[in-house]
Parts: structure tokens; C-alpha cells; sequence
């Protein structure tokens, strides 16, 4: 796996070389031209258009980049090392927050670096080397509070969605989900990476969703052909949960006697087998884990909407893919929420509601 590392700036260039807007700056003998694209000059187009270039507002951009470090930390990002001079690469065009603003553009629209290279003025490589740099930064940072993020249950009950509150002791709702990958080279990573559901070669993922439809938990990549079970036991996920709680899932989450060693209980929905129907407590209990496991799926699709894992990830990006998951998954807790907390859900009524209360 790639590393970075943070050195003192020893050229005693701040990285801040130019200004807003697209005229010339002058700094005594040096002389240059802002790029078409910079965090300087686009976040004066209007939150909008910055939340469609990066997937962030504004003023959510100023609270990643301060948990990022700021300034003391992001100033010093090496991007590339040189055995004879271990020094700093300069990006004299652009300020740290305009390489964090680099990284998210690319990741949000996927634009290809020959794309990049005429909308920031820098080639290739090292547009390459920044987004490495700072997509590790940032996935290190977000792995570091994945315990925080875990929200518990006692914190998720005290503003509870109606379309929860049935379930008391619920910490998460999981699913899975797969990125469309190139068809690898080696004939055993075709295999191991062929999904037999979407048929074709995937990565798959493991999200966790709280009661507020934040994202709780993200897994590294996994090879597609891995079954549900497989990821959640690989994922670490089970580390997280305590006795008493319980999680939503789909049929195909097959772990409760793993669950059932950890006192945690599993919500899914129930299975017909060899009957004919399904008992009325049975079609209660569906219709409301289906009503509550859709919101899972929106969160999903946020995520995807980060074009570089929601369309066919690159080959050549492969060994960070499980950190671009993770910076993709987390910055969808930046967005506003989606859920009503004074709505109804309107798919199952509330004659079910009460039903499921005294159910559970």
C-alpha cells in the first residue's frame, strides 16, 4: 500500500502564490495565471456550483479542511520524495486548500487527468500524486473516528425517526453494495472479482446506517464474488456492537450465530420456506423493515454519486481503492439529511406501527 508522509517546509514557499479570480498576479519577478479551476476562484460561483463540483457546501469545505490540520498540517502534505533531496513538492498555482479542492473535484466528477490537467494547470503525475497524498490524509483522518462515528444507541434515541421508533435497541441498518471495477489482467483476480449479481468484476463494500441516515461504518474493498456474510465477518463491523442492540439487514446477512454470541439481535426479514404464506405477524414485520431498510439505499446512492466509485474504477488506482471508499462514504455525512423526523412513512400504515410495538 502507498504512504505519505509530512515534512517542515524547508523551501520557504507558502503555496500561496496567487489570488482570487482569473487575472495575472505579480509577486515581484514571478508571474502567473489562475488556473479555470481552484478552490480561490470557485467559491465565489455560489454554493451551488461547489457542491456540484465537490459534493460539499462551502462552508462544510472550511470544516474538513480544519479537521483535516488546517493550515499546519496540510501546508507540510509531501506529495513526492527525492532520495538525493528530501524536500517538499511546491505547488506554487495552488494553496493547500486548493489541492484539497483538486482532490474532491476529481473524486466527485471524475473528470480524467488529461481533463484535470487543462482545468488546474498541472500535469499529470502529479495531479496523480496530490490526490493520492490527500485522499490517504483524509481516509487516515475519518479511520481514526470511526469509534465516533459508530453512533451508540442511547445517542441515536433521543430524536428517533418514526420510521425507527419501533425498534428500540436498533444501532445500525446494513447493506452492501458493489463498485464496478476494469476487468483485471491476472485470470485469478478476474475470478475472484467476478459478481455473479451484477456480472461483472466488482468491489464490494459494506455500509453501516444510523437511525438518522448517516453513514456509521464503511468497509474496506473486498473482491466481488465475497458473500454478505463473508464481508460482515472480514469487515470488523461485529467488533462495534454490544449486548443488548440490534441491527437491520437484508435476507442475505446470514451471521446470527455470530450475533447471537455477542447478545446482539438481527432484524431481518422473515423467510417463507416450504409454507405457502406468510403469517400476519410475518407481513407486519416485512412491510416494516422494507419501510425502514430504504433509506440504507439512498445512502448508498449518495455515495455513488462520488462519480470516480459510481462509475468503473480505474486499474491503475486499485490500491486505494478501500480509501477512496472511505472518503467518499464519510463526506456523505457533510450533506444535509434526507429524513423527515415529523413524517409519516407512508408505506406501511400506522395500524402496523402500533402492531410492531407491541411485537418487539
Amino acid at each position: 500500500m502507498q504512504t505519505f508522509a509530512l515534512l517542515q517546509d524547508d523551501d520557504g514557499l507558502s503555496g500561496d502564490a496567487v489570488g482570487s479570480g482569473g487575472v495575472e498576479q505579480r509577486d515581484t519577478q514571478l508571474q502567473v495565471e489562475l488556473p479555470f479551476f481552484s478552490n480561490e476562484r470557485c467559491r465565489h460561483w455560489g454554493d451551488e456550483d461547489f457542491k456540484h463540483l465537490t459534493g460539499i457546501s462551502l462552508a462544510s469545505f472550511e470544516i474538513l479542511y480544519k479537521l483535516l490540520g488546517g493550515d499546519v498540517v496540510c501546508s507540510k502534505l509531501k506529495y513526492k520524495y527525492d532520495q538525493a533531496t528530501p524536500k517538499r513538492l511546491n505547488e506554487s498555482v495552488h494553496s493547500p486548500k486548493g489541492l484539497l479542492f483538486l482532490t474532491l473535484v476529481r473524486l466527485r466528477r471524475n473528470f480524467t487527468l488529461k481533463d484535470m490537467e487543462y482545468f488546474f494547470k498541472l500535469d499529470e503525475s502529479r495531479i496523480s500524486r496530490i490526490f493520492t497524498a490527500w485522499i490517504k490524509l483524509m481516509s487516515i483522518k475519518f479511520k481514526s473516528m470511526e469509534d465516533a462515528i459508530f453512533v451508540s444507541v442511547s445517542d441515536q434515541q433521543k430524536n428517533t425517526p418514526d420510521c425507527y421508533k419501533p425498534y428500540r435497541n436498533l444501532r445500525c441498518v446494513i447493506d452492501a453494495f458493489e463498485i464496478y471495477i476494469q476487468k483485471p489482467q491476472d485470470m485469478e483476480q478476474q475470478s475472484n472479482t467476478f459478481s455473479t449479481y451484477k456480472k461483472r468484476n466488482t468491489a464490494k463494500v459494506l455500509i453501516g446506517s444510523s437511525v438518522y441516515a448517516g453513514v456509521s461504518f464503511v468497509s474496506s474493498a473486498m473482491e466481488g464474488s465475497a458473500s454478505d456474510r463473508k464481508i460482515v465477518l472480514k469487515s470488523g463491523f461485529l467488533r462495534h456492537l454490544n449486548r443488548g442492540e440490534a441491527i437491520m439487514a437484508d435476507r442475505g446477512f446470514d451471521v446470527e450465530p455470530e450475533l447471537n454470541e455477542l447478545g446482539v439481535d438481527l432484524l431481518i426479514p422473515p423467510f417463507l420456506g416450504n409454507r405457502d404464506a406468510f403469517t400476519q405477524r410475518e407481513l407486519i414485520l416485512q412491510r416494516a423493515i422494507a419501510a425502514s431498510r430504504s433509506h440504507v439505499e439512498t445512502v448508498i446512492g449518495r455515495i455513488k454519486n462520488f462519480k470516480l466509485i459510481g462509475e468503473t474504477y480505474p486499474n491503475t488506482m486499485i490500491d486505494i481503492l478501500s480509501d477512496v471508499v472511505r472518503v467518499a462514504a464519510n463526506l456523505v455525512n457533510f450533506s444535509d439529511p434526507f429524513i423527515r423526523w415529523d413524517q409519516k412513512m407512508k408505506t406501511w400504515t400506522q395500524v402496523d406501527q402500533r402492531r410492531m410495538q407491541n411485537l418487539t
